[in-house]
């Protein structure tokens, strides 16, 4: 009976797939299949003493076997399809890799309810225990810390590039790098690791991971490649520097933000020393710390294409760790990422502290659309502001705007002081004509000074494929609502309604056929006759979904 009940558990659980699977697999590792008595012995019935850890998933056993090596036994609480494909999947992964800095698996158990994986036992537990929690002084020096990063890039090289097929771990994460009893690091955990063709470059999945490691592109595009890797290394390595959790709180407003986000933009602005983890700074060497901290920067990035493969961030790693003098220490940030970055932060700053002027006054015809950047935009009457622009028409717009924002409004006490002021909020003809390379991201903000507009007709913007960001009332502020914005999966509309008294930012791209268009020969075009034109009596907010009206 007791042998039909293991026979059952075998099959069900893909005891002869997964023997299929070993079978043709040309692996670098032995796995054995043991025996439920086997393991039943080795952690003395799964004795509440040998318990190392326990979470939602299952319960792992310190065991010892009977030629002596200690091993640690995963026990799964419940097991369904998914969870079982996670399983045989991960025995079959690690088959193929033998790598000092990748945890061995020994074998499996699968004739129990739950089938059980054995691996080598690993004593100092997972990294994520040392930095946050159960921190002791030796795995605060950045000597060891260094070190481990590059245990860690070195097992991630060797499975994206030099294992019999890459493979991609796909939930890199400081609670999967396990410490030896020499804190060397060990990657664990290959459940939903995937092992792909040579001459694949994504695998295409249902996004999954741990809030604070996932790949932004990899988030919107469903498309993990080996950059997706790259990029919760790298909030491995600000975890290694800063000693913060990977989604941390800001102190003065107690708002939560991505570490990879928090220390991206430090490290840009130079406020490194602010972030760097104080129980490491007397032992450290700064320039090895920033030339780390600016390698983490181009994983980090938010396009896969600009960041390093995982080999040049483990030669990087090696250079840094082995050399003798501060002063031979350099890994440069990409140019052309840190150029981006840089017109995309000053966008957010300079746009929201020049405060958009925004008014339409009926009476007299005049329609101004507003400010920003000290520059002034006003609906032209009888042509185009392109037109006007690429055929050197003049009297239609200029860019003579005084230095300094118009005005700064005070929302809860506002009031026309002078008529000097009054007539700032009203110039003509001031607009600004900006150029920029065709097909070219372009992130704005635009702020409603107008307190009151017509309910009918609030100020407006038509186009295609506005992305919105996020909207406000009151004046945008760049550090507490810029926390804020949906860069990941903004909504998309074709007209955009700007609050009044308040703020929308947009997204969109620079592809209007003009002179220097996709092509030489590409001319100016008309407006589109398709172009969202205004209806009345709108919903200010309409529901968010794809190509309506948010306002008109």
């Amino acid at each position: 009976m007791m042998t039909k009940r293991k026979n059952k558990f075998f099959k069900r659980n893909g005891g002869l797939l997964l023997q299929q699977k070993l079978n043709t697999r040309e692996g670098n590792v032995t796995t054995k299949i043991f025996t439920s008595r086997e393991l039943e012995k080795a952690t003395e019935n799964f004795n509440e003493n040998r318990i190392l850890g326990q979470g939602g998933q299952g319960t792992v056993y310190k065991g010892m076997l009977v030629d002596g090596r200690t091993v640690a036994v995963k026990k799964s609480k419940v097991i369904d399809e998914d969870k079982l494909q996670e399983f045989i999947n991960e025995v079959v992964i690690l088959s193929q890799i033998n790598h000092r800095h990748i945890v061995k698996l020994l074998g499996c158990c699968l004739e129990t309810e739950v089938p059980m994986l054995v691996y080598e036992f690993i004593l100092n537990g997972n990294l994520f225990q040392h930095i946050h929690e159960d921190s002791d002084d030796y795995t605060m020096k950045w000597g060891i810390r260094l070190g481990i990063a590059v245990d860690v890039a070195g097992a991630l090289s060797y499975i994206h590039s030099s294992a019999s097929s890459p493979i991609y771990h796909r939930d890199i994460k400081s609670t999967n790098i396990l410490l030896d009893e020499k804190y060397r690091a060990k990657v664990a955990d290959f459940g939903t690791s995937r092992s792909i063709s040579i001459d694949q470059t994504h695998w295409t999945t249902v996004v999954s991971g741990t809030v604070g490691y996932v790949d932004p592109e990899y988030y919107q595009s469903s498309q993990f490649t080996d950059k997706s890797d790259v990029y919760s290394f790298g909030v491995v390595l600000a975890e290694l520097i800063t000693g913060d959790k990977p989604v941390v709180t800001i102190q003065n407003t107690r708002e939560t933000i991505s570490l990879a986000e928090h220390f991206r933009h430090a490290v840009k602005e130079k406020r490194f020393s602010d972030i760097m983890d104080a129980r490491m700074k007397e032992d450290c060497k700064p320039e090895q710390v920033m030339a780390v901290a600016n390698l983490a920067v181009r994983c980090l990035s938010p396009k896969g294409n600009k960041r390093p493969n995982m080999r040049e961030v483990f030669t990087g790693l090696e250079i840094i760790f082995t050399s003798p003098e501060d002063s031979h220490v350099t890994v440069q940030i990409d140019e052309e990422d840190d150029e981006e970055e840089e017109v995309r932060n000053m966008m957010l700053k300079i746009v929201s502290s020049s405060h958009i002027v925004s008014q339409s006054d009926y009476t007299n015809g005049q329609h101004i659309a507003g400010s920003f950047n000290n520059r002034t935009f006003v609906m032209p009457e009888t042509i185009s502001l392109q037109e006007a622009y690429f055929y050197n028409i003049s009297g239609v717009y200029t860019d003579d705007f005084p230095d300094q924002p118009p005005m700064k409004f005070d929302y809860a006490n506002f009031s026309v002081r002078t008529e000097s002021d009054y007539e700032m909020m009203f110039p003509e003809r001031k607009t600004s004509i900006k150029t920029l390379k065709f097909n070219s991201t372009v992130e704005i903000i635009v702020q409603n000074t107008g307190i009151i507009s017509p309910e009918s007709h609030p100020m407006h913007l038509h186009g295609f494929n506005f992305y919105v960001l996020g909207y406000g009332f009151g004046n945008y502020d760049p550090i507490r609502d810029a926390r804020k914005l949906n860069l990941v999966n903004p909504q998309m509309h074709n007209t955009v309604g700007v609050p009044p008294g308040g703020w929308v930012v947009l997204r969109f791209m620079a592809n209007n056929p003009v002179e220097n268009g996709p092509t030489p020969e590409t001319s100016l075009q008309p407006p589109p006759s398709n172009l969202p034109q205004c209806t009345h009596n709108p919903t200010i907010y309409e529901s968010p979904t794809t190509n309506v009206n948010l306002s008109s």
